[in-house]
């Protein structure tokens, strides 16, 4: 039974859903029908079709705009809307100065994009780079400017926030069709913004057909406004005018060109790029009639242009450039400056004689005309060339100039060098430090009685007047030489000093306690055979009375206190004595 109503019920729920799609099927037909039904019986030039907007709910349409009208004062001071000396063009198209068109989404962004989009085409204008994509980021508009969000925003405040702070590229902060979060930009993006050194209104309501036209041929593509209603969803193409259906919301977008033609209503159009992506309008562009800057869309009512400085002329090249060595490790450079605009200039260096391959190696500021290259090495030739630059560009070089520098002066040679055994495996080495422009000292050794093949075994800083030459061999001369260096050149060699080291033995007994009377005793030394030995008392109540080749004998005095400790030292091997009153 349960299965018989299952079946049942999925059946009907197909035919309500069936005739569901085919209402709604009908109702987009029946919409559009009536869309190109009113334009032709008004004789409008413009085709309307399912779109990739068109076929949108309708909340996700009413996504699509978002401007926020502005708040004017009154007070705005518009450029002025008489054409230029030589008269206006009949027709002006900057499509290649505009970037791609881009797509907002489901955000009502398009205040941002409009604005950003503005700020595009004014780089390319200004670095003459037609057919390029300096894609800046919207998302920055939407998440930090405070000029709106995805409910909507301003392009007054979208253009101050584009010219006291400026927009970095895309990367920095990829758009993410929502208002996301400020804090989310990549580090750093403020080292990649571009501005614009000012904006203005051109029409501030009612719209002004000659502002529009002469602020585009003098500017370049402007920010501007209109008013969307449905039908506009179903742009495809040809020159639009209102036509039918409800009021969606206002609209930023940019114009980017215009043509005159009496036969089109208002005697001709603008063409404009939107921001709902290239499956809509003719590739993401719309053409728009003179006609409906004074109709319900109220085109161009608030328009706003951009402009950049134009980039300074490049600065005459400096000349007459010198190169002299001022040391081994310096070299000074003097040139004339040739310029009175530029912003610094461009030291560039090679080495090696008759070098060609330029490295900037450093900048100096405006009206510096000399500069001193202090990290070249000494003995190496090194060229050099300078130019001037500006952020209108860079001059030509000076023709190139050259030094050598000289072999650097040697520090004087260490002295007074002493070498003396610390133990079977270790020599101490002393000597005095003459120079005072080391940057170091290169000891040396041999092994061996009267040797002469030596070679370096350590470097120590300067200043340094010691040494422990360790891991050496036991019963073993070995002699040592000490030099100062500096960089390029080292000091003549100190005098040779010579030391061996100390016989590895072992003692017994290792240590011994006496009454307060004294007394004598003694040690048993097993050495290996060759090998010299001599005991050493380090107190004056020890003495050494007699040494055989395997032992010694030595005596305590009568202590006068109530206890004391000493040593005997025999090649390394220390025999602890202890002294003391019962």
């Amino acid at each position: 039974m349960k299965a018989a109503i299952s079946t049942r019920s999925l059946k009907i729920c197909a035919v309500l859903w069936l005739v569901f799609v085919a209402g709604c099927i009908g109702s987009f037909a029946q919409d559009l029908s009536e869309i190109k039904a009113s334009i032709k019986a008004k004789g409008q030039k413009w085709v309307a079709e399912e779109t990739s907007v068109s076929v949108l709910p309708e909340n996700e349409k009413k996504m699509r705009v978002g401007l926020m009208k502005p708040h004017l004062t009154g007070k705005e001071k518009l450029l002025s809307a008489s054409a230029p000396a030589t008269g206006l063009s009949s027709a002006v198209d900057l499509v290649s100065y505009v970037t791609p068109v881009r797509n907002q989404g489901s955000c009502g962004s398009c205040w941002a994009f409009a604005t950003t989009a503005a700020l595009e085409s004014q780089l390319l204008i200004k670095n003459n780079t037609p057919l390029t994509d300096d894609n800046r980021a919207e998302q920055m508009l939407v998440s930090c400017s405070g000029a709106g969000s995805c409910s909507g925003g301003y392009i007054d405040s979208a253009s101050n926030y584009i010219q006291a702070t400026g927009l970095p590229t895309e990367p920095y902060f990829p758009y993410t069709t929502s208002n996301n979060a400020c804090s989310n930009a990549v580090t750093g993006w403020q080292n990649d913004v571009q501005k614009v050194v000012k904006w203005s209104w051109v029409n501030t309501s009612p719209a002004n057909l000659s502002a529009l036209k002469t602020a585009l041929a003098t500017y370049g593509p402007l920010v501007t406004t209109m008013d969307v209603y449905a039908d506009f969803f179903n742009y495809a193409g040809g020159v639009y005018e209102y036509s039918s259906g409800a009021y969606q919301g206002g609209h930023a977008i940019l114009i980017v060109g215009y043509t005159d033609d009496p036969s089109v209503n208002g005697g001709g159009y603008f063409k404009v790029k939107n921001s709902w992506g290239t499956g809509w309008g003719s590739g993401g562009y719309f053409l728009i009639a003179y006609s409906q800057l004074n109709s319900p869309v109220y085109f161009g009512e608030w328009s706003i242009a951009y402009s950049i400085p134009d980039l300074p002329a490049a600065p005459a090249a400096p000349s007459s450039l010198v190169a002299s060595a001022a040391a081994s490790t310096q070299i000074n450079l003097g040139w004339a400056d040739g310029s009175v605009n530029e912003d610094g200039f461009k030291i560039e260096r090679c080495s090696g004689a008759g070098c060609s391959s330029f490295a900037q190696i450093a900048t100096v500021s405006s009206n510096v005309a000399s500069y001193s290259d202090k990290s070249v090495a000494a003995n190496t030739t090194y060229s050099y060339r300078v130019n001037s630059y500006n952020t209108g560009g860079s001059s030509s070089y000076t023709p190139t100039a050259s030094a050598t520098t000289p072999a650097p002066q040697p520090p004087s040679a260490p002295g007074s060098l002493s070498a003396a055994a610390a133990s079977g495996t270790q020599i101490n080495l002393k000597w005095a430090d003459l120079s005072s422009n080391e940057s170091g000292f290169k000891i040396e050794r041999c092994e061996g009685v009267a040797c002469s093949a030596f070679s370096q075994i350590a470097t120590v800083a300067a200043g340094a007047t010691s040494y422990s030459s360790a891991g050496l061999k036991s019963n073993t001369s070995y002699s040592y030489r000490v030099r100062a260096y500096i960089t390029g050149a080292d000091s003549a060699y100190s005098n040779a000093a010579s030391a061996t080291t100390q016989c590895t033995c072992s003692i017994s007994p290792t240590s011994k306690s006496f009454a307060a009377a004294g007394g004598s005793a003694t040690v048993t030394v097993t050495a290996p055979a060759g090998c010299a030995w001599t005991p050493v008392s380090n107190a004056s109540w020890l003495t050494i009375q007699a040494q055989s080749t395997s032992s010694f004998t030595y005596t305590v005095a009568p202590i006068t206190g109530a206890r004391r400790t000493g040593s005997i030292t025999i090649s390394g091997q220390t025999h602890s004595v202890t002294q003391a009153k019962k």
